[in-house]
């Protein structure tokens, strides 16, 4: 996964969906190599991208689990 250190919107982002933005590539950017029985996390303001494979192609899922924010900062 490729992940932005800082949230990057910009009013001109493409929405291709309510939640989905198609932004360029953030400044700072870090990869994070997951594994079988890894995952992460990012909040809405957090940039990544996601389903990309490290040499080959390989089969990739992804999930979405959408928690409300306050139930985080309990």
């Amino acid at each position: 996964i490729n992940a932005g250190t800082r949230p990057i919107a910009r009013e001109n982002d493409e929405e291709r969906k309510p939640d989905l933005f198609i932004a360029p590539s953030p400044e700072n950017s870090v990869a994070i190599t997951l594994h079988a029985g890894d995952f992460a996390v990012f909040m809405p303001e957090e940039p990544h991208q996601a389903l990309c494979a490290i040499g080959t192609a390989t089969s990739i899922r992804k999930a979405v689990f959408k928690v409300p924010r306050d139930m985080l900062e309990a």
